[in-house]
């Protein structure tokens, strides 16, 4: 068991370099393209125009999210529910993955509202739930580099995490499909399961804080 939680640990830590440099890259597009957008004619965003020119958004999503509600990456399905003037309330399914000795897939579900604030932006909050499956194969334990430091065998085994995911933050729809989001997605662990858990092994808590940045393509306009 010690041998296990090891291996689990030293995954983590090993990763946490790439993960900071993930949340940079996040951070440093986020703000790229804010500034990009920015660009705009001023009048664009009027109240006049937000009135009556917004634009309605597609029926169907396909995007991928980086980090996000599976914790390193999910990809994903969104289908419009309600297709408002200015409110949109959607549902999402999708599937994560995250690798290494031990092993996780995940299956995200969410409804998410939208309120249109411009013919490209939109503000995005949802709840939803995950169910993640985490697993491992036979492995020797403090082996060395060609598994020859004499370590121990230990065993595979797998387990099943539910969890509460959620969504905050701000979505970019192109007229022609393009579709981009970031946000804040927080996620929760209904099981305490300290030893192989996915969000204990990051914080060694129940509540893991989280973002995503999203990226896909969106089509069936609805007439």
């Amino acid at each position: 068991m010690r041998a296990q939680e090891k291996n689990g640990e030293s995954w983590i830590q090993g990763n946490q370099l790439g993960v900071v440099l993930i949340i940079g890259f996040m951070l440093y597009f986020m703000f790229l393209l804010l500034f990009i957008c920015s660009g705009q004619k001023a009048d664009s965003l009027t109240p006049v125009k937000i009135k009556t020119e917004h634009r309605k958004i597609p029926d169907n999503s396909i995007y991928f999210e980086l980090l996000g509600n599976s914790i390193m990456g999910s990809l994903n399905y969104e289908r419009l529910f309600v297709n408002g003037h200015d409110f949109y309330l959607s549902g999402r399914l999708g599937t994560g993955y995250i690798p290494g000795i031990f092993q996780s897939v995940s299956f995200p579900v969410m409804m998410t509202g939208m309120y249109q604030v411009s013919n490209n932006f939109l503000f995005e909050l949802g709840i939803g739930g995950s169910l993640q499956y985490t697993f491992w194969q036979n492995y020797i334990s403090g082996g060395g580099f060609f598994g020859d430091g004499g370590g121990d065998l230990v065993p595979g085994g797998s387990f099943y995490d539910p969890l509460i995911i959620g969504f905050a933050g701000m979505r970019v729809q192109g007229k022609k499909g393009f579709l981009f989001r970031f946000g804040f997605t927080p996620v929760y662990a209904l099981i305490k399961n300290t030893k192989y858990g996915a969000v204990y092994s990051m914080n060694d808590r129940a509540f893991l804080p989280w973002f995503g940045l999203s990226f896909g393509y969106s089509f069936g306009k609805r007439k």
